[in-house]
């Protein structure tokens, strides 16, 4: 199944973890000069979800998603949620609960029509 993920580069310890990962594309945040990396989570999703976990630094997550649900990934627990925002509510107070800005739990993009690179 088509799944995509969304890989801050300062979220992780080493970047040359990115080395390791099919990455389709990438963009720059314009409000802080992160790059967002659009992984290919296709392939051995639950393989790579721990692989990329195991290497965040603490207060940064990463997500992931298909057609059917998103999963968002922190150091220490991990969500499923869909595609209607009402769904994000247990892991937007999470991250808040762990000393992240609302505005970066806003899992954007989301899904395939969001994407923009």
């Amino acid at each position: 199944m088509k799944t995509h993920g969304i890989v801050i580069d300062k979220s992780v310890k080493d970047n040359e973890l990115f080395k390791s990962l099919k990455i389709l594309g990438k963009i720059t945040s314009s409000s802080n000069q992160w790059i967002l990396h659009k992984i290919d989570f296709s392939q051995q999703t639950k393989e790579l979800e721990k692989k990329l976990q195991t290497s965040l630094k603490e207060k940064f997550y990463f997500h992931y998603y298909n057609d059917k649900k998103i999963v968002v990934v922190f150091p220490k627990k991990v969500f499923e949620a869909n595609h209607n925002t009402n769904s994000w509510k247990e892991f937007i107070e999470y991250g808040l609960s762990i000393g992240i800005p609302k505005e970066q739990l806003n899992l954007k993009p989301s899904n395939f029509e969001e994407e923009t690179y």
